[in-house]
């Protein structure tokens, strides 16, 4: 990776984790600097609008009580994910209950991703299930891997940079940024070895689709000897 994909993974890792002074204190660094380059700034300050909406709602975190928590869990996608970052900073054991009603109710599933990698953190020994376009899914947090420590998504990451890296940095960074939300939110599943060419093709199409580079798609295509029977439907 390069220096500001590092920065920007790591900065999400803090989210993730609710480590938001730590995040903050990485974004505040890197915005005083003089020159950024263009294709990760406007990233950059979407993240400090994040933790700064953060750093505003744990003010009050630690007090929420339960149930404006599962007022919220009920509302808007905003309301949501304000309702996940105050369950982080409870011990969800006791709140299991909530918790699985949530998930079996077609939660916004950007929340409920952020909210099943908690559980995994905080390895939740009960069996859950998550309602997620129509099809449910069973599981038991402790068993799970984090999304992005799994073979599927290091080897899906190994083909982007086999692929693209080296010849164009910046649209690695993009893909990259794409395979870190798929494998969020494919949760409770993970990518599978199998699938994970399959998927970094469908991502890398998707990117160079979004940048008008379709020829350069065909030809890595060929180099590789790639085939469109790969590709596959994004959950992003």
């Amino acid at each position: 990776m390069s220096y500001y994909s590092e920065l920007i993974y790591k900065v999400k890792e803090y989210i993730e984790d609710n480590k938001i002074k730590e995040a903050k204190e990485i974004l505040n660094e890197e915005l005083k600097m003089p020159y950024i380059p263009k294709e990760y700034e406007e990233e950059l300050k979407t993240l400090d609008k994040t933790v700064n909406e953060m750093i505003n709602l744990e003010v009050g975190v630690k007090e929420t009580s339960i149930e404006k928590i599962e007022e919220y869990l009920n509302g808007d996608a905003k309301m949501q994910l304000q309702a996940v970052a105050a369950l982080f900073e409870k011990n969800m054991r006791n709140h299991i209950a909530i918790i699985s009603n949530y998930l079996l109710n077609n939660p916004v599933k950007e929340a409920a991703a952020l909210l099943i990698d908690s559980m995994i953190d905080q390895q939740l020994q009960n069996q859950f299930e998550y309602s997620k376009e129509g099809i449910n899914y069973s599981f038991i947090p402790a068993y799970l891997n984090k999304p992005c420590e799994t073979v599927g998504f290091l080897k899906a990451d190994e083909f982007l940079q086999e692929w693209i890296a080296n010849e164009n940095p910046s649209m690695y960074e993009m893909c990259l940024q794409l395979l870190i939300r798929e494998a969020y939110l494919m949760l409770p599943l993970e990518i599978d070895e199998d699938e994970s060419k399959g998927i970094a093709l469908s991502i890398l199409k998707n990117v160079m689709d979004l940048m008008g580079e379709t020829t350069l798609f065909e030809k890595i295509k060929e180099e590789y000897e790639l085939s469109d029977n790969l590709l596959v439907t994004l959950n992003g």
